[in-house]
Formats: C-alpha cells, structure tokens, sequence
C-alpha cells in the first residue's frame, strides 16, 4: 500500500509544482544577476565620481635636490614650480642641567618653573623637595605637572638634576628658579641647549616653524628640514598617477559592459545541446543600460575655442568588438579578420598631449567640478555627468529609488508569492493524500473483514465450500481440456 501512496504524492507533486519551482528558479537567476549588476554599477558611479574631483586632476610630484638637507612632499592643488631652499636654522627644544645634589636630597626647599616669558610673570608651576626625598621623587614630582609646563625633568650622570622641554622652538624655552639654591642656581645652571625655531630662506624669503616641519609655506606643499644646507624644491605634474585614475574608471565601466554581454547573451541551440539565456535577457534594466551607457560615453561635449568634444579626442575609445572603453591602439581594431583605422596615435600619448596643452579643457570636456578636494563628488556637466545621471536611472540618488531597487522588489514579491502558493499546494498535497490513505486503509479492512467471514463460513461447512469450489474448479478445467482435445 505504501508504494501506492508514494506513486500517488510524486505524481500530484510534479503536476502542481513543478511549473511554479521553475519560475522560482528563474527569479532567483534574475535577482543574483540585477544585484551583481547594482554593484558593479555603484562601483563605477563611485569611480566616475571620483574622477570628478579637482584633486585626483591635480596629481603632482615634489622632489628635493638635496634631501640630506630638506624632504618635501606635496598633495593635490600644489603648482608646478621650482624654488631655490636655503636652511639656515633647525628647531629645538630647550635643555638645562642644575648642580649636583646627591642622590637624595640633604636640605630640602622649593623650586618654581617658568615659561618663556621669563620669571616676571606667574610660575607655571612650584615644586616642594623636603629633606631625604630621592633625586628620583623629585624627577617624578617634576614630571607630574608637565601637562602644564611643557617641561620634563630627569638625571644625568653625576646626580644632576636636568630639565628639558617637550616641544621645539623658541616658544618652549623656560626658566628654573631655585630661591634656597639647593637645587639649581643662576650661577650653576647651564642651558645645554637652547630653544629656537627652524628658519629656512625659501625663493629668497625667510620663513620660520615652531617645528622642522613647514607645511603650507608652498600652498598644498610640506618641506621637513634636515640639516643646514642649501638645494631646490621642484614641483612637477605627475601624469601617470592621472593615468592611473582613468584606467581604473575605464576598468569599472568595462566590468559593467561584461556583465550586461554575460547576462544578456543567448547561446543557439546545437545538435548536441539545447539553447541557453542569459537571466537578464530581454529584461529592461539590462536593455537600457546597453543603450544609454554607451550614449553617455560617446556624448559630444562643446569646448569653445578647442577641437575637443568627446572622449575619442583625447585618445579614449570603445572597442567595437568587447563595448570596453580604452586609449586608442595605434593599429586601429580588427572586426572580422578585417583591420580597422590603420595606423593611428597612440590614444594615451594623445591623452598626455592633451593634458600638456591645455589641462583645463580636458576637465571640462570630461565634467570635472572645479575647486573641490573631497575625494568624491556629483558631476553634472560633461561626460562624466552625463555618465552619472545615466547610472543614477538605475541605482537611484538621494531620496530617488533607482529602476534595478524597484525592479529587485518587484522579484521578491514574485517569490513571496509563489512561495506561499507552494505552501497551499504542498498542504493540499497532503490533504489529498491523507485522505487517499485513509480510503485505502478502509480498503484494506474491508478485504480483511471479509477473508474472516469467508473463513468462519468453511469452518461452519466443515470445510465442504472450499472442497466443492475446489472440485468445482477441477472438473471445470478438465471439461475444458476434453472439449479442447475434441476439437483439436
């Protein structure tokens, strides 16, 4: 009976839920595929926003003619330059070393300790030493007030009590002012070292830091002084680092193009397999984006006084064979054997070329939103914005919900939907069969019941009906012989 019952749940489970299980299966193929798309999507209108900023046009090198002397760094927006950078002075910090006193102290006093201004004004801080206290402790009661000070306290070698400031420059001088003499006197104390500013003669300017470090001095540059001594600053454009930076965002566009030529293909059947598609063919997010983002990058963008009005321009093209965006081979495409465009210029010597000329029109053509620094920001004019507002369609901006989000809502209704039609099927399933074994249990106890009334009946008749249905059936089969061998 069980076998019956099995045969009886594969059968209604194939006829009703098959069909829906398929169309489960292909929203799941199309949702992995639109969110691999949404990502790849954000990723380039992450890297076309980031092409959109002042700073990564801005890239430059800085390099220091004599780096024993000086090192220099510089970041976006420095100008291209040379200077002449002469060192003349590096900061320090103040450092003064009072008179022996043993290694515990043998009368005890107070010393008070002041800042640049000298003794005239407040003591910044009064240091209490009683008689037997440790030079330690009074290194250490020192130490406890340098949040204060700016001064730091510690031993030298002959039970010399020394004193230093934490930071460098003339602002961090100090004074130690010893009343009972005990400690450090006028007469004994020495500044080893005095505190003063780093001075450097910058294109013939003199300039000072509090620090050996100067930033700013140049706009966008910082220059570390080493040593005295004199060499040039130079501040050059870095073009392979702007290189870099469209190679990258030509590398997300392409990841795109991939992925929607992935997606969207059909592959035709053969003798030996059946046609396949691609989870995105023919769905409307993936045919718009075939269509407009080659649009948005192939736009025509107007410069006046300047031949430039498109990426091709500048030596970016679209590969007619893979839709990848790329600088311009010098031999041109093959398309079918056949070669396209013979020789040409190299597109990114064309691309640097452009850069030389006029750097300016390059980032305009491209949308470049002049004056900011943050790494990323929202292009609205040239190719750049037109790429933008093609991608935000998509992926949605601000409070706008994009078409792949709602589309992706849209899928997980659908599967809401089937899945709980599932459930009524697979309940109705059970239902069916329940009642299905139920009928053959009842089945089965009927033929029961009546085995054991046939058998109460043979016993009742001794037997006598099994024996007369016996010979019954006997005689009934040699009749049947006779008459066959008659005939025959």
């Amino acid at each position: 009976m069980q076998q019956y019952v099995s045969e009886e749940q594969q059968i209604l489970t194939q006829q009703l839920t098959s069909v829906p299980n398929q169309e489960l299966t292909t929203i799941s193929n199309q949702t992995s595929a639109l969110n691999s798309l949404q990502t790849a999507l954000q990723q380039l209108q992450t890297a076309t926003q980031s092409l959109a900023s002042a700073s990564t046009w801005s890239p430059v090198t800085a390099t220091s003619s004599n780096q024993t002397s000086f090192t220099v760094t510089a970041g976006p927006g420095a100008l291209v330059s040379s200077l002449g950078v002469s060192v003349t002075q590096l900061a320090q910090g103040q450092i003064s070393v009072g008179q022996s006193i043993g290694s515990s102290v043998t009368s005890g006093g107070t010393f008070e300790i002041f800042g640049a201004s000298g003794t005239s004004g407040t003591p910044l801080a009064t240091i209490t030493v009683t008689t037997g206290e440790s030079l330690s402790d009074v290194v250490a009661d020192v130490n406890l007030d340098s949040s204060t000070t700016g001064v730091e306290a510690f031993i030298m070698g002959n039970n010399q009590l020394a004193f230093e400031s934490e930071q460098t420059g003339s602002a961090s001088a100090f004074t130690v002012q010893d009343q009972t003499g005990n400690f450090i006197s006028s007469q004994n104390q020495a500044n080893v070292q005095t505190a003063q500013d780093a001075s450097i003669s910058l294109a013939g300017v003199t300039v000072t830091s509090s620090t050996n470090t100067f930033s700013n001095v140049v706009p966008n540059v910082t220059l570390t002084v080493l040593a005295t001594g004199t060499g040039t600053l130079n501040i050059s454009q870095d073009t392979s680092t702007l290189v870099s930076s469209v190679q990258s965002w030509m590398t997300a566009y392409n990841n795109v193009i991939d992925l929607l030529g992935k997606d969207t293909a059909y592959t035709p059947a053969t003798s030996s397999s059946s046609g396949t598609s691609g989870p995105l063919l023919g769905d409307a997010n993936a045919t718009g984006l075939l269509s407009q983002l080659p649009n948005a990058i192939n736009s025509l963008v107007s410069i006046p006084g300047d031949t430039l009005q498109s990426l091709s321009s500048v030596g970016i093209v679209v590969d007619p064979n893979t839709g990848h965006l790329e600088f311009q081979s010098a031999s041109g495409f093959t398309i079918n054997g056949k070669n396209f465009g013979g020789s040409l210029q190299d597109g990114q010597t064309m691309f640097e070329n452009a850069l030389s000329k006029n750097i300016n029109n390059v980032e305009q053509m491209f949308g470049v939103v002049a004056g900011t620094t943050l790494q990323t920001v929202i292009p609205t004019s040239g190719v750049l914005g037109n790429l933008n507002n093609a991608i935000n369609q998509f992926v949605g901006f601000g409070s706008i919900t994009g078409s792949i989000p709602t589309e992706l809502q849209s899928l997980s209704t659908q599967s809401d939907n089937i899945n709980q039609y599932l459930t009524q099927v697979n309940q109705t399933i059970n239902n069916r069969i329940a009642d299905y074994t139920s009928q053959l249990n009842a089945l089965n106890a009927s033929l029961q019941r009546s085995q054991s009334q046939l058998s109460l009946i043979d016993s009742l008749f001794g037997g006598t009906a099994a024996s007369t249905a016996s010979t019954s059936s006997s005689s009934g089969s040699s009749s049947s012989s006779s008459s066959s061998s008659s005939s025959s």
